[in-house]
């Protein structure tokens, strides 16, 4: 937990590195080990007795199944949010455009950050491989962000995730 950015209502967030064997021309993974934050699904544990209001838990992981259904509705989440940011922009934009004068006020121009989901796998014990193409299974799922350096929002821009 040392290495812990923070942790939300129910993820925890890590700093990672991202190579892909395939990169995009540009965005998330566009760079060898491209810095990123990596999130996990979590669930408070709570000692027997004790109540969910209490400061006193521990940070638990769900089934690798229950953790995919987490954290690819969130994943959906973001790419729906930043297609509605896209089409926000698309309007004022032709708002603008078409204005005869300005807004006497600022838009704010926010920045959303790339995603993904990442799936970890681990060998799988000899005894249970049944070809070479079942040598291994999903041990575990991240959500993979963008890492948006604090010095970003210091060019008028606002990260949002």
């Amino acid at each position: 937990m040392a290495s812990i950015l923070g942790a939300g209502a129910f993820k925890t967030v890590h700093p990672g590195w991202l190579t892909l064997f395939a990169s995009p021309s540009s965005g998330l993974g566009s760079k060898a080990r491209d810095d990123v934050a990596v999130k996990q699904a979590y669930y408070k544990a709570y000692p027997p007795g004790a109540s969910s209001t209490s400061l006193k838990y521990k940070i638990s992981r769900h089934a690798l199944p229950d953790e995919v259904k987490r954290l690819v509705k969130e994943a959906n989440i973001l790419y729906w949010a930043w297609s509605l940011l896209q089409l926000t922009y698309d309007f004022i934009n032709r708002s603008m455009a078409s204005a005869s004068e300005l807004p006497p006020f600022n838009i704010p121009q926010v920045c959303f950050v790339d995603a993904g989901i990442v799936f970890a796998f681990c060998p799988l014990p000899a005894s249970k491989v049944a070809s070479k193409w079942s040598a291994s299974t999903a041990c575990a799922v991240y959500l993979v962000e963008e890492l948006i350096p604090e010095i970003h929002s210091q060019h008028g821009h606002e990260s949002i995730a």
